[in-house]
């Protein structure tokens, strides 16, 4: 779907994918993770391969033995 492979992926997360205009949304999303959990059904937009926009819906679970996202 990104044109990226999976180590790719995992070096940008989710925060390197946003487009320009999102990573403050996207860092208070990740805020509201570290406080709650978890978040729900959040839309974003991100870069791919070649420019390209992608649309997504994305939930993020904080994994019980991690402590921070990066």
């Amino acid at each position: 779907m990104t044109g990226s492979t999976n180590e790719k992926m995992v070096q940008l997360g989710c925060v390197g994918l946003n487009i320009h205009e999102d990573p403050p949304m996207a860092l208070s999303v990740l805020e509201q993770v570290r406080e709650k959990g978890c978040i729900e059904n959040i839309e974003k937009s991100c870069v791919v391969k070649d420019g390209k926009k992608l649309h997504v819906n994305i939930s993020i679970t904080l994994m019980p033995d991690k402590e921070s996202f990066w």
